[in-house]
């Protein structure tokens, strides 16, 4: 009877105590207005629409209480505990599968970008209700930006008042080279929300948005001033892979910071991040690519010389891949703290960044789409900073590939494979019988020499985790992992 009279005041009562409740009623309608009254405790109510009169439906009520106070569900007859929720889907499905578990109480790893356009609304009130949503964007979690952030934060004091904030997410590679994996729904705007603005340029407005709010300019959106779309030529025409952008917002105090974002594939650019102009020098922040590592760079403009350089490099750091998921085992498992950015600063800079998106689009829908070739830079009316500083030095592979490359193992399958090439360019069949014979056996052994003896004599990698009294969070990772 929690919609009404005692049962809500008991219910309400038994929130304040941090309690864990189902809430029980005919009409579900009132249950929902209680649930909303006492959506700020830290365990969302589960609501049920029962008739108290009825024990078959009593019965089923208190069973499936228990279940979720165990996080146990009915999965296909089977009863499965569930801690957490990801949505590795494309964008349109995110909002149903946030619906259907956060209203259970269930965390819910929402992807970037974390749901289609007007859909926004809906998530926010989602997310008032049972804040349950974990906004994922991998470049808040990157090292360098983090460390920026939450441990260095007075490096714009140093830049002097904000004048531009700027950001990148721009790839040399074609759209065309990742049709095998997800490029064909990235360029359905019914399933991912659009073309590669959406896909892209949530990354560097997520940063954006995050530095704003720690900079005390809280927003929902960035106003869009100007705007400039196309497309590399070998992509069909139902969405654009390069988008840039140019912006504003304004301080408390009503002073202007000019905002500048581009993204997109097959130009001659690449780099992941962001960079803040103020009145005495510049930070730039890049999240690191696969041949790069990132940092921060601070510049100091100079009266008398040259302009000082100073920057911070993080050496095999990351984009932020394991910080994330790092949080979002945090939240599962009840633990207040965060190694990067909070749930509700998460939330706010995922859900802006699409807000901002659709702005964006709109306002692209008064320009004509434009054409450009694999390698070509668009020409916009204002050039984005970010490019990866020079003092970086620049890794020829993929750090991750280099040990494996030189390994025995990598030797052996180039061996392997270059034979199986040689016989088949021969086109004979005695040859190739006699070969694949041959090779039977020794490829047999290479394969479950790798799968069963490599990780037998190889040292498992740890990943020890030490949550001190000051509630900071720091994670040690292996130099070596298996």
């Amino acid at each position: 009877g929690a919609g009404r009279g005692i049962g809500r005041a008991v219910a309400i009562a038994f929130a304040k105590q941090k309690a864990s409740l189902s809430l029980i009623a005919r009409t579900l309608g009132e249950l929902e207005l209680v649930a909303g009254e006492i959506g700020n405790a830290d365990l969302t109510p589960m609501i049920q629409q029962c008739d108290i009169a009825d024990p078959q439906q009593v019965d089923k009520a208190v069973d499936a209480t228990f279940d979720a106070q165990q996080k146990t569900f009915d999965i296909n007859g089977e009863k499965i505990k569930i801690d957490g929720v990801i949505t590795a889907v494309p964008t349109y499905l995110h909002l149903n599968i946030a619906k259907q578990w956060a209203s259970k109480g269930i965390w819910v790893w929402a992807d970037k970008p974390i749901v289609m356009i007007d859909e926004i609304n809906a998530l926010r009130e989602l997310q008032r209700k049972h804040r349950r949503i974990f906004g994922v964007d991998f470049f808040m979690d990157s090292d360098a930006l983090v460390w920026l952030l939450k441990t260095a934060p007075h490096l714009f004091d140093e830049i002097g008042p904000l004048e531009t904030l700027s950001g990148r997410c721009i790839e040399p590679w074609s759209l065309t080279k990742e049709f095998g994996k997800r490029g064909r729904w990235l360029t359905n705007p019914n399933e991912s929300g659009g073309g590669l603005w959406i896909d892209q340029a949530v990354h560097p407005l997520a940063m954006i948005f995050w530095v704003l709010e720690l900079r005390g300019i809280g927003l929902d959106r960035i106003v869009v001033d100007d705007v400039y779309k196309s497309r590399e030529d070998a992509v069909p025409p139902a969405a654009e892979t390069y988008f840039w952008m140019r912006g504003h917002v304004n301080t408390p105090e009503g002073r202007p910071i000019k905002i500048l974002v581009d993204n997109g594939k097959g130009t001659n650019d690449y780099f992941y991040g962001f960079s803040a102009q103020g009145e005495r020098g510049s930070i730039e922040v890049s999240v690191g690519t696969e041949t790069s590592d990132p940092y921060v760079k601070v510049t100091s403009k100079s009266t008398d010389g040259p302009d000082k350089i100073k920057i911070y490099r993080f050496e095999h750091g990351g984009l932020g891949y394991t910080r994330t998921f790092f949080d979002f085992l945090m939240q599962l498992y009840g633990s207040p703290h965060s190694s990067g950015a909070t749930v509700e600063q998460r939330f706010n800079a995922t859900t802006a960044s699409v807000s901002t998106v659709g702005d964006g689009y709109e306002k692209a829908k008064e320009i004509p789409d434009q054409i450009y070739t694999l390698g070509d830079r668009p020409v916009v009316p204002e050039r984005v900073p970010g490019e990866i500083a020079q003092e970086i030095p620049q890794r020829g592979i993929p750090f991750f590939l280099q040990s494996v490359m030189t390994s025995p193992i990598y030797v052996i399958y180039k061996v392997t494979l270059g034979l199986v090439k040689l016989v088949l360019a021969l086109k004979a069949p005695f040859i190739i019988a006699m070969a694949v014979g041959t090779l039977f056996v020794p490829t047999l052994v290479f394969v479950l020499t790798l799968k069963y003896l490599i990780p037998l004599l190889m040292p498992r990698a740890h990943t020890s985790v030490f949550l001190s009294s000051d509630s900071t969070v720091t994670i040690y990772r292996p130099s070596r992992a298996a």
